[in-house]
């Protein structure tokens, strides 16, 4: 059976029941949304919905994009360089721990209220996790591999592109899939802050009229859109591990 029985058979199942208890027990429109009125949302307001589904995609992709490059090599950094590592990496925790939320007044005053604020929100939120990540992937080398690369006189660049990075690749795309999900987060909460465009916009300024239909359809939409970026990225990830597997295999043999 298809794997993606289950959790499909499970959705349209809760979606029927949704319906129904709605019906049934005649819930108010202002306090939970049918969803046949949620589906019929999204088709008549489907040029507002979309429209603002792209911004709000574009801010969050700008920042997630930032959070892989600034991810990535600040991680390589730290690996390179253990005093960089024991200097900075306690600061990094202790700026993760800080609610984004609490910052976002200074960075509106900083870099206005328009589209980077929600961009820069993004990344503030996705980057943290990917460079514990790749600092932890990359420490991660077993140290018989890299005694065999120096017995072979391989290159430093050699050590880090052919042993190094891909020993660290599935710390990565772990990071990238929990990133991918916060960047969303950090592009909305901006949203909520200066409601001028997107869908955290468009669920804030619902809520003063009590209209849950609309609220859920830009749910509908958030939710689609991220579900299909990690479906793409788990695509991409089988394609770059497809060695993983084997190995763990062997070596569980051995």
């Amino acid at each position: 059976m298809n794997k993606n029985f289950f959790p499909l058979f499970g959705g349209i199942a809760l979606v029927v029941i949704w319906e129904a208890a709605a019906v049934l027990f005649s819930v108010p429109e202002y306090l939970v949304s049918r969803p046949s009125r949620i589906l019929f949302e999204l088709l008549l307001s489907r040029q507002e919905l979309f429209s603002n589904a792209l911004y709000t995609l574009g801010e969050a992709m700008l920042g997630y994009f930032l959070a892989i490059i600034i991810g990535l090599s600040v991680g390589f950094i730290f690996v390179k360089n253990n005093g960089a590592k024991k200097t900075f990496f306690p600061y990094f925790i202790i700026f993760q721990s800080i609610p984004v939320i609490t910052l976002a007044p200074l960075v509106l005053i900083w870099v206005g209220s328009d589209f980077a604020l929600k961009a820069l929100l993004a990344f503030m939120l996705s980057v943290f996790p990917i460079i514990v990540s790749t600092t932890a992937g990359l420490s991660s080398t077993p140290e018989n591999c890299l005694e065999v690369f120096k017995l072979m006189n391989a290159s430093e660049k050699d050590v880090w592109v052919k042993l190094r990075f891909p020993f660290a690749l599935p710390f990565i795309f772990q990071s990238l899939k929990i990133s991918l999900g916060l960047s969303f987060t950090g592009a909305i909460a901006g949203e909520f802050i200066v409601p001028n465009h997107g869908l955290g916009s468009l669920v804030f300024v619902s809520s003063y009229y009590l209209n849950t239909t609309t609220m859920f359809a830009a749910i509908v939409l958030v939710v689609s859109m991220v579900m299909a970026l990690l479906l793409a990225l788990e695509k991409i990830e089988r394609k770059a591990l497809f060695w993983h597997e084997g190995i763990g295999r062997k070596m569980h043999e051995l």
